[in-house]
């Protein structure tokens, strides 16, 4: 559970920063949440409501464990992404590797903790850039092409290994993303890779309308949040446990005695 995640985490002197989305969702973004619970037959409102139960729950727990919550103007990966190349946290713990695309520098996932071990998958963005040849504008532009949290789909037939091999054919001064907004214009592939991936974006016309949208959301990284990103490099980590209100808690939610919810806090 959270609870004792995030003991554990402590216990192994992790300091966490709890960032959440902000209550307002893109009409990019819900469009492709729509689609999705479309596929599954529920609605985006039920939905929403569901998820935004769970996220008041578990913040409502780490307020009282005293653990900092940040609620971010917009997407919280953009948020952690701009914290990380700052050098205001280490890591990004998240499994959503749009984070990348906004920018961050070290992202860790398949994050598993408990009182004798942590385990956990590490990346680095300049392993990527050395070892792939895919640098921040690279993977943008997989994200158009295969997909993103602004488009589930991507662009259909192309699969990861023709974009992987389409983009590190492209010279490294040119920018990969200005190249496959310009492909269908030029007409003129330069080889066997950009000849498939031209035919594909033929046959999909439609699909690149919104590739104009999900650039200026990945990009527009200026610091219109820097009063936000300020409070959370002065921010008072761990503040005392506030005891009886999180005895309450568990006891309602997990029918724990206060004995027992004293002696987890306390260990």
């Amino acid at each position: 559970t959270l609870f004792f995640r995030v003991l554990n985490m402590i216990y192994f002197n992790i300091k966490p920063i709890f960032i959440l989305d902000s209550t307002k969702i893109t009409d990019l973004k819900l469009d492709v949440i729509t689609k999705r619970l479309a596929s599954k037959n529920r609605t985006t409102d039920k939905t929403r409501s569901a998820f935004n139960v769970l996220i008041n729950e578990c913040s409502e727990l780490l307020n009282y464990l005293g653990l900092p919550i940040i609620r971010a103007d917009g997407e919280a990966e953009k948020l952690c992404a701009q914290l990380n190349q700052m050098n205001i946290v280490d890591v990004v713990i998240t499994n959503d590797s749009d984070c990348f695309v906004y920018g961050a520098k070290t992202i860790i996932r398949n994050f598993g903790i408990d009182m004798k071990s942590i385990s956990f998958d590490i990346y680095d963005r300049h392993e990527i850039e050395s070892n792939c040849h895919l640098n921040q504008r690279s993977l943008l532009a997989l994200a158009l092409l295969l997909g993103s949290d602004y488009d589930s789909q991507g662009i259909q037939g192309i699969g990861r290994e023709n974009a992987l091999k389409f983009l590190q054919s492209i010279p490294s001064n040119i920018d990969p993303v200005d190249y496959i907004r310009t492909v269908l214009i030029r007409n003129n592939p330069q080889n066997k890779y950009e000849l498939k991936i031209l035919n594909i974006l033929k046959n999909n016309n439609k699909n690149i309308k919104h590739f104009d949208k999900i650039i200026k959301e990945y990009s527009s990284l200026e610091l219109d949040n820097l009063p936000l990103i300020v409070s959370i490099a002065s921010i008072k980590w761990l503040k005392p446990v506030r005891l009886k209100q999180l005895q309450l808690y568990m006891k309602k939610k997990l029918d724990w005695i206060e004995s027992y919810t004293f002696i987890k806090v306390k260990y």
